[in-house]
């Protein structure tokens, strides 16, 4: 089965290497567009849970492995402080789906439908 890297980059055209920076700011917060790209330069190691996710999103074939990811990073502990909570300095997680659910098949939409069940 095909990653949400590989389709998304069929479809839009991109070289692989360039997933990873495009999902960024496709997915920010558009409250941090205008500071991400001074905050990326004085304290890029504040977006790692960032790259975290987006390295684990391009690897799904499924929206269900998507929503584990994305468990993953908001449980993460470094998602805690006041620049990620309140100022938004970091990824969204609804546009991260929405991004997968334009691109990873559409019969695993529903994470609650166990996979091979087709509904009518």
């Amino acid at each position: 089965m095909k990653t949400l890297a590989e389709i998304y980059c069929t479809e839009h055209r991109c070289a692989a290497a360039r997933f990873d920076r495009r999902l960024f700011w496709r997915c920010l917060h558009r409250s941090a567009l205008p500071i991400a790209p001074l905050a990326l330069w004085l304290w890029p190691d504040r977006f790692q849970p960032d790259w975290e996710l987006i390295r684990s999103a391009a690897r799904c074939s499924s929206l269900r492995e998507l929503d584990e990811e994305i468990r993953d990073f908001t449980t993460n502990s470094a998602n805690q402080h006041w620049w990620r909570r309140v100022a938004r300095l970091r990824l969204s997680t609804r546009r991260v789906r929405q991004v997968a659910r334009l691109h990873l098949p559409a019969s695993d939409r529903s994470p609650l439908r166990p996979s091979g069940v087709t509904t009518s």
